[in-house]
């Protein structure tokens, strides 16, 4: 989409060279192509990289699968953020907190 775009520009741009007799004019239109031309390669490369998963897939259920087999062990560990991982992948709702209880909300 993005290339798309630059590419209707750069096409806007030399379009105006073509019609336009003045140097610098001209000039300053064909850096302003080199600039979005830059800009292009810049989001060709940041959608290469983002389409390219951080974690592989077999590893995300393996530990989806650790988890199933055994949650008190991950509660037992007292990480708390194993802790939290383990609540959010508990109950689906909002969890509240008192002194007392932890709530699960119904909504």
């Amino acid at each position: 989409m993005v290339q798309i775009r630059i590419q209707a520009y750069a096409h806007r741009l030399g379009v105006k060279i073509k019609q336009s007799t003045n140097p610098r004019v001209i000039k300053a239109y064909e850096r302003r192509i080199a600039e979005a031309e830059h800009h292009k390669l810049v989001a060709l490369e940041s959608a290469s990289h983002a389409t390219s998963p951080p974690i592989p897939f077999e590893s995300l259920i393996k530990l989806s699968l650790k988890y199933l087999s055994a949650p008190k062990a991950l509660w037992d560990s007292w990480i708390l953020g194993l802790r939290r991982l383990v609540l959010k992948l508990t109950f689906s709702g909002h969890i509240y907190s008192t002194k007392r209880a932890v709530l699960n909300s119904l909504n």
